[in-house]
């Protein structure tokens, strides 16, 4: 098993010390230590893709899956349906859903058993804009 470093204040395992977020000390892991697994990302793709979005990762992986829901097809669903169509397909529960700017919504969701929690950003729906006319 290899050794690896954790920020006891962040509860994340970190490569640097002190923690590169919150600047504490980061302490050895102790050796029995087993790091939760992330959420599966193939299979939040799929569930997402069933009702029209597509899911883009970024962040550190650090402590949690970050990714985006961006809707891809006219007939992706509402942002409630997404959430409730993965934390169904997921065995997860929503805890924490909120506004962000641009009109994005944010939830996290939890899956049961040993994971990380999934933080999603949900892109608003927009209309399709209309062609315009060419110039001549």
């Amino acid at each position: 098993m290899t050794e690896r470093n954790r920020c006891a204040n962040c509860n994340s395992p970190r490569a640097a010390n002190p923690c590169p977020r919150c600047g504490t000390p980061t302490e050895l892991a102790h050796h029995s230590w087993e790091e939760p697994q992330l959420p599966p990302i193939d299979l939040i793709r799929k569930l997402a893709f069933e009702v029209g979005y597509a899911i883009g990762e970024h962040g550190s992986k650090e402590r949690d899956l970050d990714v985006i829901a961006a809707p891809w097809v006219d007939t992706a669903v509402t942002s409630p349906q997404l959430l409730t169509h993965l934390a169904n397909g997921l065995d997860a529960r929503i805890v924490e859903v909120e506004d962000k700017p641009l009109g994005r919504t944010a939830a996290t969701l939890l899956m049961r058993g040993w994971y990380r929690p999934l933080d999603i950003s949900v892109c608003p729906m927009i209309e399709s804009p209309t062609p315009t006319a060419q110039k001549e």
